[in-house]
């Protein structure tokens, strides 16, 4: 969800996984299937067209903390929804970093809210989170 150009989905591949993306921006999806990758667009926030439990695997990588906390919702809800099994958010942890967090600020986003209610808002969605740091402000949050 959010692949963006496909540089995860081609990563995925890579590595022998049959991946295929979703994105909301028309540009990046036609970017991604120059590279021969499988991605389509199609907004989360809208509901996808996508059949429950379709996915052994749903991830979303830095798309969680520019979205407001209602948009949160819909995007951790489809992602549970379309899974077999796990779910991974790759994204921003608690730990901050100032240069991250003046980028974020002149963005707009809502980073700040994230980093400080991720877990309680993803507990309202999910039965297990497990949180692995996974770089000096990042982590995947592995929900089930």
């Amino acid at each position: 969800m959010g692949c963006g150009t496909g540089a995860f989905t081609a990563a995925l591949r890579a590595e022998g996984w049959d991946a295929e993306g979703i994105d909301g921006a028309h540009a990046m999806v036609a970017q991604a299937g120059k590279s021969g990758l499988r991605c389509s667009v199609s907004d989360v926030l809208r509901g996808l067209e996508i059949p429950d439990n379709s996915y052994d695997l749903v991830t979303a990588a830095y798309v969680a903390h520019g979205l407001r906390r209602p948009d949160r919702r819909i995007l951790f809800q489809e992602a549970k929804r379309i899974s077999r099994d796990r779910v991974l958010f790759h994204d921003y942890s608690e730990h901050r970093r100032i240069l991250t967090s003046i980028i974020e600020y002149l963005e707009g986003g809502d980073y700040f809210n994230f980093i400080k209610t991720v877990r309680q808002e993803l507990a309202e969605v999910f039965s297990e989170i497990e949180v692995v740091s996974v770089g000096p402000q990042s982590a995947w949050y592995i929900c089930r």
